[in-house]
């Protein structure tokens, strides 16, 4: 069965991006051959989501009969070679979230590994604390806009612009389908709604990516409230 066939909608309430550069050989063996990562300097980056999603349901339903949950979601910016050119998207390692109903539908219908963990956000402003249970995350942000955000030591970009600009994934998300072919799920989203600024980060330990060496915090963004729509997957030959 293609997963991902089942088109959905929901509103993110809030978002936060937390991205790391990993040196490029660490994440290749995560992808499927089929894949390759997306690379600057050498490295490869893991892409975290934190966000509360709102009313996540098949696109035409009425909002109140969707689902309210928090999704921390761990991904790696990659890449699908097709004869039409590339494909850059997001290949989804793991999913976590608060609503076991949604692990259920989410492992049943999509490609994006839902795990059902106890996730609690507090806010004590300027500060929001987010903490995932299993397999453990601990991330500690500092949303005061008046402080200036600045690149992480031993950056492959050259400004704070340059990594905004190629850290913004592009709205597609990666699955192996078979041998030779992706999935490939579209995301439709208002482009010109699209608002992230930089956040300062106090503390952050996400277990999952333990594993991972040479591993660095690049960039936290912070999203504005933001509609987004998951289109239909539909199959991708690569060469």
């Amino acid at each position: 069965m293609l997963k991902n066939a089942l088109p959905m909608q929901s509103f993110i309430r809030r978002c936060w991006l937390v991205t790391h550069r990993v040196p490029e050989a660490q994440v290749r063996s995560l992808l499927p051959p089929e894949l390759h990562p997306v690379t600057y300097g050498g490295f490869a980056f893991l892409n975290t989501v934190i966000a509360r999603m709102e009313a996540m349901r098949p696109q035409g339903l009425p909002a109140f009969l969707g689902l309210d949950y928090w999704h921390v979601g761990y991904r790696i910016y990659a890449k699908a070679l097709t004869p039409q050119g590339e494909q850059e998207g997001l290949y989804f390692l793991r999913s976590d979230c608060d609503r076991r109903l949604l692990t259920m539908a989410g492992n049943l219908f999509s490609d994006f590994r839902f795990h059902t963990a106890r996730i609690l956000v507090t806010d004590t402003t300027p500060v929001t604390s987010v903490r995932v249970e299993v397999p453990g995350a601990d991330v500690e942000l500092d949303l005061n806009s008046d402080q200036e955000t600045l690149l992480a030591a031993g950056s492959p970009f050259g400004t704070l612009a340059e990594a905004e600009i190629f850290l913004k994934y592009k709205p597609c998300g990666l699955a192996s389908a078979s041998r030779g072919r992706v999935n490939a799920i579209p995301i439709q989203r208002d482009e010109s709604a699209w608002h992230a600024r930089p956040v300062k980060v106090r503390h952050q330990h996400l277990a999952y990516l333990d594993s991972f060496t040479g591993i660095q915090l690049e960039l936290v963004f912070e999203i504005a409230p933001i509609e987004y729509r998951f289109g239909r997957g539909h199959l991708l030959e690569v060469r």
